[in-house]
């Protein structure tokens, strides 16, 4: 008797393609985003998300410190819209991570950010409105839609994209470490 396959499975067979979709067509957003956060020059890095995505950002805070010196914080993306907060977070970068691009604290604080002068990037696979509105730069992550759990594609393309923030040579790094698997 063979079993069925579950959309989780099916989900997870499709995570090669998603990173490779990344890596051929994420080159342009990638660098557009590091030019402009060049010339911001950040004197700090934040990142704001929820679950898996924030358990991503982690790994880019170690990119983030050991590549560009600066420290790296994770933020609770519900300090603006649930408490009436208003983050200073001039002259930092802010990276929002969102399958959706749709999550209404993550908009809701990035948006918050912006407005205090922060270089906001929403990271998500879906750059219809929603992040594309509210971040001052849009990195597709090219996982394609969620049909289980949203966060299998998005996390590991979420771990390719953010290093490549750091480094430019990340996908050929990723490249040596598959011809070596």
């Amino acid at each position: 008797m063979k079993a069925d396959i579950t959309k989780m499975r099916r989900e997870f067979s499709e995570i090669p393609a998603a990173v490779e979709r990344l890596l051929n067509s994420g080159g342009n957003a990638i660098a557009s985003t590091v030019a402009r956060a060049r010339e911001v020059n950040p004197s700090f890095l934040l990142s704001f998300a929820r679950g898996s995505s924030d358990h991503a950002c982690t790994c880019l805070k170690y990119a983030g410190e050991l590549v560009l010196k600066r420290p790296m914080a994770s933020g609770g993306p519900s300090v603006a819209p649930q408490y009436g907060v208003e983050p200073d977070a001039n002259g930092a970068m802010c990276i929002s991570i969102s399958q959706s691009g749709q999550s209404p604290d993550i908009l809701q604080m990035t948006t918050a950010l912006r407005a205090s002068g922060a270089l906001t990037i929403g990271m998500t696979s879906d750059p219809a409105p929603g992040f594309a509105d509210v971040v001052d730069c849009t990195l597709p992550i090219h996982a394609g839609p969620a049909l289980s759990v949203a966060a299998t594609k998005t996390f590991v393309t979420s771990l390719v994209a953010g290093p490549w923030l750091t480094d430019p040579d990340a996908p050929r790094h990723l490249n040596k470490v598959a011809d070596t698997t």
